[in-house]
């Protein structure tokens, strides 16, 4: 008898749990094989609307709840997409409910693209506050947000985890540069497979992201402002 309430119990959970990303609305379809889908402003009156998604449920799992956002967008052909806030009684009150949201999918020619340029992303892969270093700036990025960083001509810059086993990257403005994109991830332990025998220890690692991919984190995570810490 309790094996089956706790059946019954772990199937509600993982019912109330699981997440499902469905079309509300299909407006138009178009011929499209682009393989990236990034974000635009809503309104942008170059896009073609194509459908209205919903994101139902909260996943940890940010790069499978992108797999089923872009599977939605190549069903339709779109290669763009948007934030769309629920209607609200506060109309400034637009902060994204990461257990319940919806995007607009658009397509838009390639050449009416605008991004930032030598735009540095900085996200947090994990869930907790991590120390960074930006040259000679220690900065603390907040879990679950990110950051932006300008770089500048005739610049280098240094991006580092700090710690002595941290990764550091160097990074320079150059004319046409798209942005980029980066998660910031914590310590990691792992075993030492070398045939020394042991552990590998990193006090953070820099990854390079995907823009499409990060387009979409920076909708879903908290965009702060840059804390300076010693």
């Amino acid at each position: 008898m309790k094996i089956r309430i706790l059946f019954i119990l772990f199937l509600f959970i993982d019912l109330f749990s699981a997440q499902n990303v469905v079309f509300n609305k299909i407006e138009s379809t178009f011929k499209n094989t682009d393989q990236f889908l990034y974000k635009i402003d809503n309104g942008n009156q170059d896009a073609k609307f194509l459908a209205e998604i919903e994101i139902q449920g909260y996943s940890s799992n940010y790069v499978e709840t992108f797999k089923k956002i872009l599977s939605k967008a190549k069903e339709v052909g779109a290669n763009a997409f948007a934030y769309q806030p629920f209607l609200k009684i506060d109309e400034n009150d637009t902060k994204i409910n990461v257990s319940n949201y919806k995007l607009n999918l658009y397509h838009l020619d390639k050449a009416l693209f605008h991004t930032q340029e030598n735009e540095v992303i900085l996200i947090a892969s994990s869930a907790q506050d991590q120390k960074i270093r930006w040259n000679d700036e220690n900065i603390l990025l907040k879990e679950n947000s990110f950051l932006r960083l300008e770089m500048l001509p005739g610049e280098i810059y240094s991006l580092s985890t700090r710690g002595l086993f941290g990764s550091t990257v160097k990074l320079s403005y150059n004319q046409n540069q798209k942005k980029q994109y980066f998660l910031i991830s914590s310590l990691k332990v792992k075993s030492d497979k070398s045939g020394v025998g042991g552990l590998n220890l990193k006090t953070g690692d820099i990854i390079s992201v995907d823009s499409s991919y990060g387009d979409f984190l920076t909708i879903i995570l908290q965009e702060l402002e840059i804390q300076k810490i010693n």
